[in-house]
């Protein structure tokens, strides 16, 4: 018999639409997200959408406050700064950690490829989630799932506090 593959439910792709509703700047710093809004707006009973809340709340991109509900997470400097600090230890030890072989070089030349593409071109959401592919590519080459899942989880909360993802400056310390 063939494995046949996940299928994601309702909540995972509740989760996915509001994700990157939030990581493409459509909900802003801020933005109230009430559970009927969303799941009239998404033609769903507002269960996944509790669920998928809860969940971004864990991951760092939403805010829930009792009795007054979600909110697009806002960061401050120092907590942007704190994340970029913690992106480039990690990234270091990935790097480190890595098994360099020949596909993952190849790997990575083509995504430094696109990334150049979109760049160019001002797609801004494409040249985000090619810049988390590319690091990616590193984290996993290092086959430590752990690492991999805090990487994204901080290069996510990364792309939706930046005040301009497309610069790749990092912020100053004061």
């Amino acid at each position: 018999m063939i494995k046949l593959a996940k299928i994601p439910n309702l909540t995972e792709l509740t989760y996915r639409s509001i994700k990157q509703s939030v990581l493409n700047g459509t909900l802003g710093e801020l933005s109230r997200l009430t559970e009927e809004s969303l799941a009239t707006q998404l033609g769903i009973s507002k269960s996944p959408v509790r669920e998928a809340l809860n969940r971004l709340e864990a991951e760092g991109l939403v805010r829930i406050e009792a009795r007054r509900g979600a909110y697009v997470r806002q960061f401050s400097a120092k907590e942007i700064r704190d994340l970029y600090e913690l992106r480039e230890l990690l990234e270091v030890h990935a790097i480190e950690a890595a098994t360099i072989t020949p596909k993952l070089l190849t790997d990575l030349a083509a995504s430094i490829n696109r990334t150049k593409k979109f760049l160019k071109n001002g797609n801004k959401l494409e040249h985000i989630e090619e810049d988390m592919r590319f690091h990616s590519l590193i984290t996993a080459a290092t086959g430590n799932q752990e690492l991999c899942r805090v990487l994204e989880n901080v290069q996510q909360k990364l792309s939706s506090a930046a005040p301009n993802p497309m610069s790749s400056q990092r912020p100053q310390r004061p």
